[in-house]
Protein backbone atom coordinates (compact mmCIF):
# COMPACT_ATOMS: atom_id res chain seq x y z
CA UNK A 1 0.00 0.00 0.00
CA UNK A 2 1.42 3.40 -0.98
CA UNK A 3 2.11 5.96 1.69
CA UNK A 4 2.04 9.75 1.54
CA UNK A 5 2.75 11.84 4.63
CA UNK A 6 2.13 8.73 6.68
CA UNK A 7 -1.35 8.12 5.25
CA UNK A 8 -2.45 5.46 2.75
CA UNK A 9 -3.21 6.88 -0.70
CA UNK A 10 -3.98 3.58 -2.47
CA UNK A 11 -6.90 1.47 -1.29
CA UNK A 12 -6.43 -2.25 -2.01
CA UNK A 13 -9.84 -3.95 -1.85
CA UNK A 14 -9.85 -7.75 -1.62
CA UNK A 15 -13.57 -8.54 -1.68
CA UNK A 16 -15.54 -9.40 -4.82
CA UNK A 17 -17.96 -6.44 -4.56
CA UNK A 18 -17.32 -2.85 -3.47
CA UNK A 19 -20.43 -1.02 -2.29
CA UNK A 20 -21.30 2.48 -1.13
CA UNK A 21 -21.56 1.11 2.42
CA UNK A 22 -17.97 -0.15 2.15
CA UNK A 23 -16.90 3.29 0.98
CA UNK A 24 -18.56 5.13 3.85
CA UNK A 25 -17.30 2.63 6.43
CA UNK A 26 -13.71 2.19 5.27
CA UNK A 27 -12.79 5.49 3.61
CA UNK A 28 -9.71 7.12 5.15
CA UNK A 29 -8.82 9.73 2.56
CA UNK A 30 -7.49 7.35 -0.09
CA UNK A 31 -7.02 8.75 -3.61
CA UNK A 32 -7.33 5.52 -5.60
CA UNK A 33 -9.07 2.17 -5.27
CA UNK A 34 -7.58 -1.09 -6.57
CA UNK A 35 -10.00 -4.01 -6.96
CA UNK A 36 -9.38 -7.75 -7.55
CA UNK A 37 -9.26 -8.88 -11.23
CA UNK A 38 -13.00 -9.60 -11.38
CA UNK A 39 -14.13 -7.17 -8.71
CA UNK A 40 -17.35 -5.21 -9.12
CA UNK A 41 -18.37 -1.70 -8.09
CA UNK A 42 -22.04 -1.05 -7.40
CA UNK A 43 -23.58 1.87 -9.34
CA UNK A 44 -24.12 3.95 -6.19
CA UNK A 45 -20.54 3.33 -5.07
CA UNK A 46 -19.29 4.37 -8.53
CA UNK A 47 -21.15 7.67 -8.22
CA UNK A 48 -19.76 8.31 -4.73
CA UNK A 49 -16.21 7.41 -5.78
CA UNK A 50 -16.51 9.88 -8.64
CA UNK A 51 -17.79 12.66 -6.37
CA UNK A 52 -14.82 12.14 -4.04
CA UNK A 53 -12.33 12.12 -6.93
CA UNK A 54 -11.18 8.55 -6.24
CA UNK A 55 -9.83 6.70 -9.28
CA UNK A 56 -10.57 2.99 -9.77
CA UNK A 57 -8.36 0.28 -11.27
CA UNK A 58 -8.28 -3.51 -11.34
CA UNK A 59 -5.43 -5.89 -10.57
CA UNK A 60 -4.11 -8.10 -13.37
CA UNK A 61 -4.67 -11.78 -12.60
CA UNK A 62 -1.73 -14.18 -12.43
CA UNK A 63 -2.89 -15.77 -15.67
CA UNK A 64 -2.92 -12.37 -17.37
CA UNK A 65 -6.66 -12.67 -17.97
CA UNK A 66 -7.24 -8.93 -17.56
CA UNK A 67 -4.30 -7.83 -19.69
CA UNK A 68 -5.25 -6.42 -23.12
CA UNK A 69 -3.76 -7.96 -26.24
CA UNK A 70 -0.14 -7.02 -27.04
CA UNK A 71 -1.20 -4.82 -29.97
CA UNK A 72 -3.83 -3.05 -27.90
CA UNK A 73 -1.98 0.27 -27.81
CA UNK A 74 -2.00 0.53 -31.61
CA UNK A 75 -4.90 -0.05 -33.99
CA UNK A 76 -7.23 -0.13 -31.00
CA UNK A 77 -9.93 2.17 -29.68
CA UNK A 78 -8.80 4.64 -27.03
CA UNK A 79 -10.61 6.76 -24.49
CA UNK A 80 -9.93 9.78 -22.29
CA UNK A 81 -11.71 11.63 -19.50
CA UNK A 82 -11.47 15.33 -18.78
CA UNK A 83 -11.38 14.52 -15.06
CA UNK A 84 -10.84 11.28 -13.09
CA UNK A 85 -14.09 9.34 -13.48
CA UNK A 86 -14.64 6.07 -11.61
CA UNK A 87 -17.95 5.58 -13.45
CA UNK A 88 -16.20 5.48 -16.83
CA UNK A 89 -13.44 3.30 -15.34
CA UNK A 90 -16.05 0.80 -14.17
CA UNK A 91 -17.66 0.66 -17.63
CA UNK A 92 -14.26 0.16 -19.31
CA UNK A 93 -13.36 -2.70 -16.98
CA UNK A 94 -16.75 -4.35 -17.48
CA UNK A 95 -16.22 -4.26 -21.26
CA UNK A 96 -12.75 -5.77 -20.80
CA UNK A 97 -14.34 -8.72 -19.04
CA UNK A 98 -16.52 -9.12 -22.14
CA UNK A 99 -13.43 -9.09 -24.38
CA UNK A 100 -13.75 -5.47 -25.61
CA UNK A 101 -10.59 -3.55 -24.70
CA UNK A 102 -10.10 0.21 -24.68
CA UNK A 103 -6.75 1.84 -24.02
CA UNK A 104 -6.58 5.03 -21.99
CA UNK A 105 -5.07 8.04 -23.70
CA UNK A 106 -2.55 9.54 -21.29
CA UNK A 107 -2.83 13.31 -21.60
CA UNK A 108 -1.92 16.15 -19.29
CA UNK A 109 -4.68 18.34 -17.93
CA UNK A 110 -5.20 20.86 -20.73
CA UNK A 111 -7.97 23.12 -22.04
CA UNK A 112 -10.46 21.12 -24.10
CA UNK A 113 -9.41 22.65 -27.44
CA UNK A 114 -5.74 21.79 -26.82
CA UNK A 115 -6.67 18.32 -25.64
CA UNK A 116 -8.64 17.70 -28.85
CA UNK A 117 -5.60 18.67 -30.92
CA UNK A 118 -3.39 16.21 -29.03
CA UNK A 119 -5.84 13.31 -29.20
CA UNK A 120 -6.66 13.73 -32.89
CA UNK A 121 -2.94 13.88 -33.60
CA UNK A 122 -2.60 10.40 -32.14
CA UNK A 123 -5.52 9.24 -34.25
CA UNK A 124 -4.17 10.63 -37.51
CA UNK A 125 -0.71 9.30 -36.63
CA UNK A 126 -2.16 5.77 -36.81
CA UNK A 127 -1.58 5.25 -33.09
CA UNK A 128 -5.26 4.55 -32.60
CA UNK A 129 -8.23 3.18 -34.54
CA UNK A 130 -10.53 5.72 -32.92
CA UNK A 131 -11.27 7.50 -29.70
CA UNK A 132 -13.97 8.42 -27.21
CA UNK A 133 -13.59 11.43 -24.93
CA UNK A 134 -15.80 12.13 -21.92
CA UNK A 135 -15.82 15.86 -21.19
CA UNK A 136 -17.86 18.88 -20.15
CA UNK A 137 -17.84 20.56 -23.58
CA UNK A 138 -18.05 17.87 -26.28
CA UNK A 139 -19.20 20.42 -28.88
CA UNK A 140 -15.93 22.35 -28.65
CA UNK A 141 -14.01 19.07 -28.65
CA UNK A 142 -15.67 18.00 -31.92
CA UNK A 143 -15.37 21.44 -33.51
CA UNK A 144 -11.58 21.29 -33.09
CA UNK A 145 -11.33 17.60 -33.96
CA UNK A 146 -13.20 18.03 -37.24
CA UNK A 147 -10.58 20.54 -38.39
CA UNK A 148 -8.10 17.66 -38.57
CA UNK A 149 -7.90 15.82 -41.90
CA UNK A 150 -9.04 12.22 -41.59
CA UNK A 151 -11.01 12.73 -38.37
CA UNK A 152 -14.78 12.32 -38.31
CA UNK A 153 -15.92 13.61 -34.93
CA UNK A 154 -19.41 13.42 -33.46
CA UNK A 155 -21.03 14.43 -30.19
CA UNK A 156 -23.20 11.58 -28.90
CA UNK A 157 -25.21 11.05 -25.74
CA UNK A 158 -26.25 7.41 -25.94
CA UNK A 159 -25.64 4.10 -27.69
CA UNK A 160 -28.22 4.76 -30.42
CA UNK A 161 -26.61 8.06 -31.43
CA UNK A 162 -23.15 6.48 -31.35
CA UNK A 163 -24.24 3.63 -33.63
CA UNK A 164 -25.92 6.06 -36.05
CA UNK A 165 -22.87 8.30 -36.23
CA UNK A 166 -20.54 5.36 -36.73
CA UNK A 167 -22.71 3.73 -39.39
CA UNK A 168 -23.72 6.80 -41.39
CA UNK A 169 -20.55 8.93 -41.28
CA UNK A 170 -17.80 6.48 -40.33
CA UNK A 171 -17.14 8.56 -37.22
CA UNK A 172 -13.86 7.66 -35.54
CA UNK A 173 -13.83 10.25 -32.77
CA UNK A 174 -16.68 10.62 -30.26
CA UNK A 175 -17.20 13.23 -27.58
CA UNK A 176 -19.63 12.42 -24.78
CA UNK A 177 -21.02 15.04 -22.37
CA UNK A 178 -20.27 14.29 -18.74
CA UNK A 179 -21.48 14.09 -16.03
CA UNK A 180 -24.97 12.72 -16.51
CA UNK A 181 -24.43 9.09 -17.58
CA UNK A 182 -24.78 5.83 -15.68
CA UNK A 183 -22.28 2.96 -15.85
CA UNK A 184 -24.73 1.01 -18.02
CA UNK A 185 -25.21 3.93 -20.42
CA UNK A 186 -21.46 4.47 -20.79
CA UNK A 187 -20.85 0.76 -21.36
CA UNK A 188 -23.63 0.54 -23.97
CA UNK A 189 -22.33 3.61 -25.79
CA UNK A 190 -18.76 2.32 -25.92
CA UNK A 191 -19.92 -1.09 -27.09
CA UNK A 192 -21.93 0.50 -29.90
CA UNK A 193 -18.87 2.48 -31.00
CA UNK A 194 -16.62 -0.57 -31.46
CA UNK A 195 -19.19 -3.06 -32.74
CA UNK A 196 -21.01 -0.91 -35.34
CA UNK A 197 -19.74 -1.30 -38.91
CA UNK A 198 -19.37 1.98 -40.85
CA UNK A 199 -21.67 2.03 -43.89
CA UNK A 200 -21.15 5.44 -45.44
CA UNK A 201 -23.08 6.09 -48.62
CA UNK A 202 -20.82 6.52 -51.65
CA UNK A 203 -21.84 10.17 -52.00
CA UNK A 204 -21.00 10.85 -48.35
CA UNK A 205 -17.62 9.18 -48.69
CA UNK A 206 -16.89 11.18 -51.83
CA UNK A 207 -17.73 14.47 -50.10
CA UNK A 208 -15.47 13.61 -47.15
CA UNK A 209 -12.59 12.72 -49.49
CA UNK A 210 -13.01 15.97 -51.43
CA UNK A 211 -13.01 17.99 -48.21
CA UNK A 212 -9.89 16.20 -46.99
CA UNK A 213 -8.10 16.93 -50.25
CA UNK A 214 -9.14 20.56 -50.04
CA UNK A 215 -7.83 20.78 -46.47
CA UNK A 216 -4.47 19.40 -47.57
CA UNK A 217 -4.28 22.18 -50.15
Amino acid sequence: MSQENGEATVWHWTQRVFSSEDLRREYRGQKSLVLPPRGLVTPQAADELKSRGISVSWQVSASGGRKPPDDCTRNAWHYATENPDSLVDAAIQSLARDGLHFVKWKTAAEPIAACAKVLTGLLVGKESAGGVVFCSNPWLMCCVANKVTGVRAATVQNAKEAAQARASTGANFFAVPMPGRTVFEVKSLLKAVVTTTPKCADETTKVFEELDQHARG
